[in-house]
């Protein structure tokens, strides 16, 4: 028997200029409005050129939201040689990020995002994306959430 689908009325979007300026939120909540018949929140709550550090200060901000479901996505700025974060660093700060939402919003489904790979300057800027992004599967698998 499968479990009850949830009823999603608030998502959060937390991230990078992946995440402010991709776009691909109304997108989102169209079709999670066609899956739900009602309307579904999408709010942004990200920063252009910021990291899993901003990331952390700003949780709050998630959490004042109340949300049923959290997409974090900070990995590619993480993996950023401008940006300086270990991959223990980044795994720390995201696994924090998580923590502290779980604890104030125990219902809402989270997950990490790994968003798109990095062309040109951007790819140069960052040679070890790939095992950032392959840290955060293995954060999500470790910490139970997608």
């Amino acid at each position: 028997m499968s479990s009850p689908r949830p009823n999603i009325k608030c998502v959060v979007t937390f991230g990078t200029s992946l995440t402010a300026r991709g776009g691909w939120q109304p997108a989102l909540a169209h079709a999670l409005e066609e899956i739900y018949g009602h309307r579904v929140e999408v709010s942004i709550i990200a920063k252009s050129g910021e990291d899993s550090r901003w990331g952390l200060a700003n949780v709050g901000r998630v959490i004042a939201a109340k949300p049923d479901v959290v997409l974090i996505e900070f990995a590619v700025n993480d993996a950023s040689l401008l940006h300086l974060i270990s991959k223990n660093q980044s795994r720390r700060n995201t696994a924090a990020i998580v923590t502290r939402i779980r604890e104030k919003v125990p219902a809402a489904r989270i997950f990490l995002m790994s968003m798109s790979p990095a062309w040109g300057y951007r790819s140069w800027v960052r040679p070890f994306l790939n095992s950032y992004y392959d840290q955060q599967k293995e954060l999500a698998h470790d910490l139970g959430i997608g």
